[in-house]
């Protein structure tokens, strides 16, 4: 099987060798990109449920900050809390519950200081993602080039040799049969993987802005009880 690939490979014409050549070093690239993300996004979960396991054991967050500061770049809850809690301090969270609008000044600009956390985060996480739908959507085009081309080459022997016979259209048909099966081979896990790493940093957004709103929460109930 795989010597047949190969001497249809090294058989075909220069243009479809082109487009198999071309189809390896996208889905040599695809396939780094997978890798990485998939590594980096899994690693980035784990973590995040961790620091949400120690964080629903209602442990000091002075403490959970400090567990995890070696871990930090893994965990976008971190360097949230650490911003908000400054955000706090340097607005006086105690005078600003006793004053309507200052409450709502510092409550705009948590909600700005997780929105800028969250876009930023997102955008390191979601980086050359976009590649891998740009590789699924093109791939079978230029598997398709090798087609036609395959197709094209099949007839024009036809036409010099005034006769069909398997000899004649097998290498063209074969070129392009297989032109065909690599872009698909190219593209399936190209789209796959660029939807499966979209929602998981869909679902990583989601976990972040759920736990803003429990810190905000419990920096608001504890700057009550502590009045």
């Amino acid at each position: 099987m795989h010597n047949s690939i190969l001497s249809i490979i090294t058989g075909s014409t220069f243009v479809v060798q082109l487009v198999f050549l071309a189809l390896l070093l996208m889905s040599v690239y695809s396939w780094s990109i997978i890798l990485h993300k998939i590594f980096l996004l899994r690693r980035i979960e784990k973590n995040i449920n961790l620091f949400e396991d120690e964080f629903l054991r209602e442990l000091p967050i002075g403490e959970i900050l400090v567990h995890f500061s070696h871990k930090s770049e893994f965990i976008p809850h971190h360097s949230l809390a650490i911003k908000m809690i400054d955000a706090c301090k340097h607005g006086s969270i105690m005078s600003s519950l006793e004053n309507s609008t200052s409450f709502n000044k510092l409550k705009e600009n948590i909600s700005h200081i997780t929105n800028s956390v969250i876009e930023k985060k997102l955008l390191a996480m979601s980086s050359g993602i976009g590649m891998l739908g740009i590789i699924g959507s093109l791939a079978p085009f230029v598997g398709l080039l090798g087609t036609v081309w395959g197709i094209m080459d099949s007839f024009q022997s036809i036409a010099l040799q005034k006769n069909i016979t398997i000899a004649t259209v097998a290498p063209g048909i074969a070129e392009a049969l297989l032109a065909t099966a690599i872009g698909l081979f190219v593209a399936i896990p190209s789209v796959f993987y660029n939807n499966k790493m979209n929602l998981m940093i869909s679902e990583i957004e989601s976990k972040v802005r759920i736990f803003s709103s429990e810190l905000w929460g419990l920096i608001i109930s504890n700057s009550i009880n502590d009045e």
